[in-house]
């Protein structure tokens, strides 16, 4: 995703990008959704304490999405 959106090819925020990666650095590594979703997978937390947190990836998720439709529905 980061190398096509560097080429032009898709328009997607670099948030977003960011969010889905998971990076080495580590505020990137705690704060990905990929961290996050082991975490409440394996994890023993059985609810989400920060809901400022979920709200942010509701609204990325949401974005993701909606990027993705245009992208894929972009030759119709």
């Amino acid at each position: 995703m980061e190398s096509l959106r560097e080429q032009g090819k898709i328009a997607i925020d670099k948030d977003i990008i960011d969010f889905m990666k998971y990076g080495e650095e580590e505020k990137n590594h705690e704060d990905s959704l990929i961290e996050l979703r082991e975490n409440y997978t394996y994890g023993v937390d059985l609810e989400v304490k920060d809901e400022e947190q979920l709200n942010k990836i509701e609204k990325l998720c949401i974005e993701f999405i909606d990027v993705t439709k245009d992208i894929v529905y972009e030759g119709d």
